[in-house]
């Protein structure tokens, strides 16, 4: 199978998009996450096609090359929940159930975590 990949827009019915679960946002909105990959894998369902193991490029850093011992204590723990393999989700509800902020103060989201561990990556040279 090609790894080209088509994007699509689909159209869905208020009644079967309210049936995605849907989980809290930034600000307590719901927010319904992963919904291109739910329909991708109903579309592979129906046609009885085994998906391919991953399409998009991998969005997260490796970190283990990291000195901790030269960053902030809050850094430091990010990259150590990080390291042990616990995904960007998994450490955003960690943080915000830590009242742990952000540079700037605000509440973590998937997008800004993502984004500070390349950083991190990018200047550390990992």
């Amino acid at each position: 199978m090609s790894t080209d990949v088509k994007h699509v827009m689909v159209r869905l019915p208020l009644a079967v998009f309210n049936q995605i679960p849907a989980r809290k946002g930034v600000g307590g909105r719901n927010v319904r996450a992963g919904v291109s990959s739910w329909i991708t894998d109903l579309v592979y369902k129906a046609l009885d096609l085994d998906p391919p193991a991953s399409t998009a490029p991998n969005m997260t850093p490796d970190l283990s090359g990291i000195d901790v011992s030269k960053l902030d204590p809050k850094t430091r723990y990010i990259v150590a929940l990080y390291n042990e393999k616990k995904s960007v989700r998994e450490l955003v509800e960690i943080l915000v159930e830590k009242n742990i902020p952000t540079v700037k103060g605000g509440q973590w989201t998937e997008d800004n975590l993502r984004r500070t561990l390349q950083r991190l990556a990018k200047k550390h040279g990992v």
